[in-house]
């Protein structure tokens, strides 16, 4: 199956979202009670439409997660070698019928960064009724529209694919997400893009991130990926940016301790089995 969908997401409109929380707590949990009681009629029923759609929702849900620890290095943003519209990314993992929640049941395996021509010119033998649910070459490049908000910088806008495999069954599912729009100001709030190193390792960081239980805060995701472009030199900047504002520097620092506590426990864990 193949679907598109066209979001915009800014991943780190924290102060909106905490001054939203209280009137959003109790649809929140709603949400949440409707989204649980919808994911066991999944596993009730293997064959139902549910499932069919199960990759469109996790490609939503952890979409910002990918945005903050990818795009940057994987898309070379700021440089003249960007390629936010001339490429996409690919995301491929395997899928688990077992697992108990929907983020638990996709596995990452890798990335690929595929030029757009490649993708139309795998698609010259498909049939027709298969092409009518593809998007269109403008459709994933984003047209003039894109490449003129990208020059500007202040926005960014790319297209990702995401591609599941069910290794017992051999059945496969893709979604494409058009126009995924980052705030470049808010996602990498340090550097300017042009200034920022890329991140030798983002996709080891991608696939640590996406197999934890919990989505970390985005506020968390960006440091991370600071660390991992800038070295011991990360330490400084987030010191520049923490001494700006207080209430970042908490939601980071809360984050990385309790992923601080996990990794000792797995170590410790090691140790005793050994």
């Amino acid at each position: 199956m193949q679907l598109m969908l066209s979001v915009s997401i800014d991943a780190l409109q924290k102060h909106s979202q905490i001054e939203a929380w209280p009137a959003h707590k109790a649809e929140c949990k709603q949400i949440r009670l409707a989204a649980e009681e919808e994911e066991a009629g999944v596993i009730a029923n293997p064959y139902s439409m549910t499932r069919v759609n199960e990759i469109q929702e996790y490609a939503l849900a952890v979409a910002a997660e990918v945005m903050v620890i990818a795009w940057r290095s994987a898309f070379e943003l700021g440089r003249p070698t960007d390629k936010s519209c001339t490429h996409l990314l690919a995301l491929n993992f395997e899928r688990r019928d077992d697992a108990p929640t929907l983020r638990e049941r996709f596995s990452f395996s890798h990335t690929e960064l595929i030029s757009i021509d490649e993708e139309m010119e795998r698609r010259r033998f498909l049939p027709a009724d298969r092409l009518a649910m593809l998007p269109t070459r403008e459709q994933l490049t984003g047209g003039a529209a894109r490449r003129a908000q990208n020059a500007k910088g202040e926005h960014i806008s790319a297209t990702m694919m995401f591609y599941a495999l069910n290794t017992k069954t051999g059945g496969s599912s893709r979604c494409y997400i058009a126009d995924c729009t980052a705030v470049v100001d808010s996602v990498w709030p340090y550097l300017p893009l042009d200034k920022l190193n890329f991140n030798p390792n983002w996709e080891r960081a991608l696939k640590g991130i996406l197999s934890e239980k919990h989505p970390p805060s985005p506020v968390f995701l960006a440091g991370l990926d600071l660390r991992g472009s800038h070295g011991d030199d990360n330490k400084r900047l987030m010191i520049e940016k923490f001494s700006k504002d207080q209430e970042y520097a908490a939601l980071y620092m809360h984050d990385m301790k309790k992923m601080e506590a996990r990794e000792n426990a797995a170590k410790a864990k090691s140790k005793r089995s050994v």
